[in-house]
């Protein structure tokens, strides 16, 4: 086991020098005004193109959604933008390598619902350089700029847990696990929990039922909380909910009425 874990290591040291580059705060900052340009409806190209050129991006019209990538292929992450849409909602994946089929979920419900204004989806697993738990990166530049333009926005952020490794039995029967990544919960949050309470989840309240998976060192809820945003909901998903919301659409457009 002991040798096992440290091939484990090795390899994630090795892929996080190929895999993940650091991003500094000055392109944290150009990045930051560059994702507002477009969360503003920018089209300019002579406005947008030093930022793309600085900072190594490509933006790319696909219909009535901006996309834009890492054309470096840093582990920078990928995002979109409708631009019929000024609802100021967003979908936020921060985990896609690890929480397995949150990546699936939120593009199927950006694809089926044009309320959804953004979608994030980080491009690098948490053991090379963790998402949500790390300020400076390309990704949190994108939810600044997004709470930043829609203050009284929405963020939703999808994760994965696993029921068996959870310490109450209270939480190993759990389905879903929602959260404002604050003690005190939020108007929205315990919105979110008793609509899905209402349509069958076993659903969990952070602060309230639950004492677990609160993501209170959140780095996009932190951060976001700074600027006086007070829209962001953190919600973590049992295997067997992810399975089905992945399958069954159905079961996404109930889901969707729940934290929309």
């Amino acid at each position: 086991m002991r040798l096992f874990l440290l091939f484990f290591w090795l390899f994630v040291a090795q892929s996080s020098a190929r895999g993940y580059t650091a991003f500094s705060s000055a392109e944290f900052d150009k990045a930051t005004t560059f994702f507002g340009l477009l969360f503003r409806g920018e089209t300019n190209t002579t406005k947008l193109t030093p930022y793309l050129i600085e900072l190594g991006l490509t933006l790319e019209r696909k219909q009535e959604i901006w996309v834009i990538s890492d054309r470096k292929k840093r582990g920078w992450g990928v995002y979109k933008i409708r631009t019929t849409t000024q609802s100021g909602a967003l979908i936020s994946i921060p985990h896609r390598f690890f929480d397995k089929g949150t990546a699936s979920i939120g593009r199927k419900l950006f694809k089926a619902f044009p309320q959804y204004h953004a979608l994030a989806i980080s491009t690098i697993h948490r053991k090379i350089m963790d998402m949500a738990h790390t300020d400076t990166t390309l990704f949190n530049a994108f939810h600044l700029a997004f709470a930043q333009r829609y203050p009284e926005g929405k963020i939703y952020q999808l994760h994965g847990f696993t029921s068996s490794k959870r310490r109450s039995e209270n939480l190993k029967k759990a389905d879903i696990v929602v959260s404002s990544t604050t003690t005190r919960g939020s108007f929205l949050s315990r919105k979110v929990k008793a609509c899905l309470s209402d349509v069958g989840y076993k659903t969990r309240l952070f602060g309230r039922d639950s004492q677990e998976l609160g993501g209170t060192t959140n780095a996009q809820g932190k951060m976001c909380r700074g600027v006086g945003f007070g829209g962001f909901v953190h919600i973590e998903m049992s295997p067997t909910v992810r399975q089905n919301l992945q399958t069954q659409e159905s079961l996404r457009k109930e889901f969707h009425q729940c934290v929309y």
